[in-house]
């Protein structure tokens, strides 16, 4: 018979460290990097579904500097506003690859004249 033995978790820092990292993943979990936030979430047995609101809500935050951000926002949850933020998207996109300065054609061979 294999003999039960408890699993243990090995936590830097102490229980109010904890607690705070646990406030801070419901509260502001765009401050953990992708990792420590997978790694919390399977700490605090966050449900599936509940950590992606999270990771909804981190990108809502990012979304506020971030046209593209905003436009995955937009889709991710549903709004109406989702076909405007994804135009948006790409009239900026289309503007910046249009803004560059016109070059034109240059001909290899010197003095390529008509000679006729």
């Amino acid at each position: 018979m294999k003999n039960p033995c408890a699993q243990f978790t090995v936590i830097d820092g102490g229980k109010e460290e904890l607690e705070c990292k646990k406030h801070s993943l419901f509260n502001q979990p765009w401050v953990f990097s992708f990792d420590e936030f997978e790694q919390l979430c399977e700490q605090f047995d966050v449900p599936r579904a509940e950590a992606f609101d999270l990771q909804l809500k981190c990108i809502q935050h990012k979304a506020k500097t971030n046209s593209e951000a905003a436009a995955v926002f937009a889709v991710m949850s549903g709004t109406k506003k989702a076909s405007d933020a994804i135009a948006q998207l790409r009239r900026n996109r289309f503007r910046l690859e249009t803004s560059l300065p016109l070059s034109l054609p240059q001909s290899s061979q010197p003095n390529d004249e008509a000679d006729v």
